[in-house]
């Protein structure tokens, strides 16, 4: 099953979903589970917050170096053969 394909189901099942009852929610939650090979969870957590887009958000620690200060490092490196602390300090 394709993710766009995934996506029209999520939008026809999720209003009908979070209306539902505890017993009825069950069934609707077996039988997206058994279309979409989704995992039980996964598919409690789209049917109720929705698809959310992929990317955009910047997870991790954030670079340490710019473009500019690359560029920079790379001329004293092609320069003097090596980068030292003291070549370092004014970065």
């Amino acid at each position: 099953m394709t993710q766009a394909s995934v996506a029209e189901v999520v939008g026809a099942l999720r209003p009908c979903y979070l209306r539902a009852r505890r017993g009825d929610k069950t069934r609707i939650l077996d039988e997206f589970v058994a279309l979409t090979g989704y995992h039980r969870k996964a598919a409690i957590r789209v049917l109720r917050n929705g698809r959310k887009p992929k990317g955009g958000d910047c997870r991790g620690r954030p670079r340490m170096y710019t473009r500019d200060v690359k560029a920079a490092l790379l001329q004293v490196w092609e320069a003097y053969g090596r980068i030292c602390s003291k070549h370092r300090s004014p970065f």
